[in-house]
């Protein structure tokens, strides 16, 4: 039986590695939305009379692109902070069935009761299997 603080720690570890798959999807969505940007075609305002930020086109552009390549390190440190915890978590050797209810509980946000009814089994045989998960994966990164 695991204690309180070891079945903690596993829930961090697989909440930091969804975490992680999350936060790349949000870096790609932005820097997709910021090259959108540098191809589209908008109003100059160069040093125009009552321009509103006095801020040049080509400075407007030079700050895209250097928001563009910051977000293109993070994204490289996040792809390297998910690696470790996959390699990490594929040697638990989990079943195709566990890392399903895995994906239920940490991306789908299901509850133990809604996963038994997918399932057809109770909601205590969904925790003992999550159990089983948890033990697999603690033996692992512990």
């Amino acid at each position: 039986i695991m204690t309180d603080l070891e079945v903690q720690k596993i829930k961090g570890f697989l909440a930091s590695m969804y975490l992680s798959i999350e936060k790349i999807n949000e870096i790609e969505r932005n820097i997709k939305q910021c090259r959108s940007k540098l191809g589209t075609k908008g109003i100059r305002y160069d040093k125009e009379p009552g321009s509103p930020s006095g801020i040049t086109h080509d400075q407007r552009l030079i700050d895209m692109i250097s928001k563009i390549d910051d977000l293109e390190v993070a994204k490289k440190i996040e792809k390297k902070k998910s690696r470790y915890l996959f390699v990490s978590f594929n040697k638990a050797n989990l079943l195709e069935e566990e890392k399903e209810l895995l994906d239920d509980v940490y991306i789908r946000r299901l509850s133990y009761e809604e996963i038994g009814k997918n399932m057809h089994c109770s909601k205590s045989q969904v925790y003992r299997k999550i159990t089983n998960i948890y033990e697999k994966i603690y033996a692992i990164i512990c």
